[in-house]
Parts: C-alpha cells; structure tokens; sequence
C-alpha cells in the first residue's frame, strides 16, 4: 500500500512539467497584402490572445499542453471572413511557433455601425434614421479652419453659410432646412459620445444667427480636424428618439482617433495654403462724386461729372485723363494659411494611447500698409490696434487613452485643449461695416490716406476735411474700419469624458459616461470717437 501511494505523489510533478508557456507570432493581411490593423488573432477556446498591431503583426504567450495533440486559432476583422488555422506537433522542444494569416473580404457581412447615445454600435440599417458618413480623409485634406466648413459638400443636405471671407469667422450650418419657427435650427454634436458646445455668442454674450451682430469664430473652430477618425450625419428628427429634443435639427457624430497595439508611430504634417478674393462686384467708374451730372464735394452719390478715363464712351484722348481708384482692389491682397500637427499613437495589448498638438494660422487677404504700421496716433494717443487687419491663430492639444482592466471591463479617457485667438473686421451689419464705405465710395475719391493730414481726424467721400473728431460720416472709411476699429478674441476651451465599458454579457453592456465642456471666451472691442 505505501508503495502504491509513493507511485502516485511522483506521477503528479510530472503531469505539471508536460504543461509550459510557448510563445505565437505572425502576421494579419488581406488577400491583397494589405497590413490588417487591430485584427483580433485567439484561440478559439479563448483562453489566450491579443489584436495586431500597427504592421499587422501579433504576438502572445499560450500554456502548452503536450498531451494535447492540437490547437486552433482564430483571426478575424470587420468586413472580412473570419480564418482558422491549426498548429500540430505541438510536443517538441520549439518555444516560438509562427503562424500568418489572409483574410478574404466579406461582402456579405460588410455593414456600417453608429455609436448610439448610450455608446454601443449598432448597424446603422437598424436605427431607422437616415446617416451619411464622412471618412477621415475628407476632412484631413481640406483648407478650412473650421469643421463645420470642411463638411460642405460632403453630405447631402447640409447647409452652410459663412458670414464673411475673414480669417476665422463663423460658418452656420442646418440638416434639411428649417427645423423649427422660434428655437435654434443647428445640429446637435457629439464628440466620442459626449455632447458639445457650438454656441457662437457676439461681442455683447449674445448668442448670433445669420444676421445677428457681429461675432468671432464658431466653437466648431476648436476641432483639430487631424484628431477625427470618422463622422456620421444623422439627419431628421428622427434622431430624437435617441439623443432627445436636442437633436430634432439633426445629430453629427464625430468620432475621434484612437491609439493602437504595437510600436510608437509618430506623424507629422505640414500645410500652406493661398487665399484672395474670389468674385469682386463690378463698380461702374464713369461718373465721378456728386449728383445730377454736377461736383458736390462731400456728397453721398456717384453721379457727378462725366470721368474722363479709358473704356468709357466718352473718352477724350486730347483731355487730361481723371484719376480713378479700385478701391476693392486697393485694399485687397493674397492672404496666407499654414497648420502643422505632430501626433503620436501606440500602446501594449492592456494599454493604449493617442496624442496630438497641432497650430493653425490663417491671415485674411486684406492689405496691411507700411505707413499704417508702429505709429503713433495723435487724436487717440495710442499704437494701432493690429498691424494685421484679420487673422486667426489656433493652438490644440488632444489625449485619449483606453485601458483594458478585463477582458470584460474597459476604461477610457479623453481630453481636449484648445486656445484661439483672433482679429476680425467689422463686417457690414451697419455703416459701421467696411463694406459700405467701401461700394458707396465714389470711384475719384482717394481713401488714403484715411487720416485727414492737418487734422488728423477721421476722412471718408462723405466728410473729406473734417473740422470736428466726429464728424459728418454717413459711412466710414475702410482703411479707418481696418486699422482704427478693432474686434478681438481670445479663447480658451477644455472639453473632454472618461467612459466606464462592463461587458457583462454578448445581449447585456454597462456604459457610464461623464463628460465636461468649460470654455472662457474674451472679447474686446474698440469704436473709437469718429466712427
């Protein structure tokens, strides 16, 4: 008996020693050799696995038991056929066994997914609300500053106005038209499952519509459009029924980037652009300051002498030509752009990352004159307000990361910084506005210099010698709007949410979002006396 029972205490550490860690490695692609990112590679037991990297490769330990003769794993990915491969001979010495992967594409099983407004993906077939869905690469590549104008023409029934040409302004966009008489007819936006701010406020904190006072850049500006992975259009009101009253305009997904397993990849890009005027309303430049074919100094009309310039009917070569101004022209010049953003994303198979910052700078194309430049005014005592008439700077700072705690538990986090500052001209809401002055100047009178020279005070067509610092204006001067009148913003925005994930079973999930969205917003405006 004792020895019976000595048999079986040795024959127990021998059992153990036929079980030990091997490693599995390889490769995911399709038939088109095409590196299969986030691929997910297990046996099909599921006790052990892990996803691709960022060149396909994957690599994981699993317990080798020698006594059994085979093992199965499993690779698959969204819209391919999944694919079972067998590894045999699993009884030798060999720690590392390779194993690659083709899939082929599933046609059949190729459908698009939403993330809902409690954060689950669902086939968007099963919504029973009309999406359009905008890749990545039809945002990254356009010259806009702002989101909302990047997406025109890129969903079907999306409108969108720009306010002006400025460096900066606001873009106002709607769904469909019209949504209703009284309330706000702009979408609701969802960034990574949390909703957002897209309020544009005046310089009075007043909220703006298309012919409201002026203001400075749409919240949508705060966006860097290298951060976003995708954007889904949810048009109709439909769209109540899942995100509430908020989203009876329409809902705009959007759904950021995301770190991957494998090695750090580092990416920068760099953008310049040009930008002019793209249509200049024609002005007539045959009659000259004053009314009834007769000079009146100081009048509001062009309909005064008969100018005698080139082109016109009337043109006699044997007179003294009359001096004329393209005053649009004059004023007018190439603006500028440039972005540039560094970006860095990776991670291990518990932990992943994503991380950018990116600066925007856009310059309108309005002139900025030498003589306008660091000097000193003698009527306000005080520098010019801007040496550059508009422009638009934005800086950005986004992280995101997930960490998986289970294999059923996820936690993710993300947050965004954004900083805008900006100058912008008073646009023609009033005789405030540059235009005015700029289309109703008769084409013989010289807007500059804009300064009266013995005076100093404010001159326009309507008050070319003006006695008084108020003066007799019925427009302003354009070049008195551009470097005398002053608009400015300063904006500072932080917005992001951290997301609990617990799948407790494949037809029960728990999500708990909590998400922010703080934003101090400056704004300063100068209307001197004489405006």
């Amino acid at each position: 008996m004792k020895y019976f029972f000595c048999v079986l205490f040795l024959a127990f550490p021998l059992r153990l020693l036929a079980v030990e860690l091997v490693t599995i490695y390889g490769k995911v692609v399709s038939e088109s050799g095409e590196e299969l990112i986030g691929a997910n590679v297990s046996l099909v037991d599921g006790t052990s696995g892990t996803a691709t990297d960022s060149n396909g490769d994957f690599r994981f330990e699993m317990l080798n038991v020698k006594s059994q003769e085979l093992f199965l794993i499993k690779a698959s990915y969204i819209g391919y056929q999944s694919s079972i491969d067998t590894l045999r001979d699993m009884k030798t010495d060999k720690k590392d066994y390779q194993i690659n992967f083709v899939l082929s594409a599933d046609v059949m099983r190729l459908e698009s997914v939403v993330v809902t407004g409690v954060g689950i993906e669902q086939e968007t077939k099963k919504l029973g609300v009309s999406i359009e869905t905008v890749r990545k690469e039809q945002v990254e590549d356009s010259p806009e500053v702002s989101l909302v104008s990047a997406l025109r023409g890129n969903v079907s029934g999306l409108e969108v106005r720009k306010t002006s040409g400025d460096a900066g302004t606001n873009a106002f966009f709607r769904i469909r038209g019209t949504g209703t008489i009284s309330g706000g007819h702009e979408p609701l936006v969802i960034v990574d499952g949390s909703p957002i701010s897209t309020r544009t406020l005046d310089s009075g904190g007043r909220e703006t519509s298309e012919r409201g006072h002026p203001e400075s850049s749409s919240r949508m500006a705060d966006i860097n459009m290298d951060d976003i992975e995708s954007i889904d259009v949810l048009k109709g009101a439909a769209a109540s029924a899942i995100y509430g009253s908020r989203a009876s305009n329409g809902v705009i997904l959007i759904t950021t980037k995301s770190g991957t397993t494998g090695k750090t990849k580092i990416t920068y890009k760099v953008n310049y652009g040009i930008s002019g005027m793209n249509k200049i309303y024609p002005l007539q430049k045959h009659f000259g300051q004053g009314d009834g074919g007769d000079f009146v100094g100081g009048g509001s009309y062009s309909w005064g002498k008969v100018l005698n310039v080139k082109g016109s009917k009337w043109f006699d070569s044997s007179r003294a030509e009359d001096d004329v101004y393209d005053h649009v022209e004059n004023i007018t010049e190439i603006g500028n752009n440039y972005e540039q953003t560094v970006s860095a994303m990776g991670g291990s198979d518990k932990t992943t990352f994503y991380f950018s910052m990116s600066e925007n700078y856009e310059r309108a194309h309005w002139q900025t004159f030498a003589e306008y430049k660091n000097t000193v005014s003698t009527v306000f005592g005080h520098q010019p307000t801007r040496q550059i008439p508009s422009d638009f700077l934005r800086r950005t700072f986004r992280l995101k990361g997930t960490h998986f705690l289970t294999e059923k538990i996820t936690l993710t986090g993300s947050m965004s910084y954004a900083k805008v500052e900006g100058n912008q001209v008073i646009r023609a809401h009033s005789t405030d506005g540059l235009a005015k002055g700029l289309l109703s100047t008769p084409p013989d009178f010289n807007l500059r210099p804009y300064l009266e020279p013995t005076t100093q005070y404010h001159r326009s067509s309507t008050d070319p010698y003006p006695e008084t610092r108020d003066g007799d204006h019925r427009w302003n001067n354009p070049y008195w709007v551009l470097y005398e009148l002053s608009q400015t913003q300063a904006v500072e925005r932080a917005y992001g949410n951290m997301k609990f994930h617990y799948n407790i079973s494949p037809w029960l999930k728990l999500n708990y979002v909590l998400g922010t969205d703080f934003s101090l917003d400056q704004r300063n405006d100068i209307m001197p006396t004489g405006t």
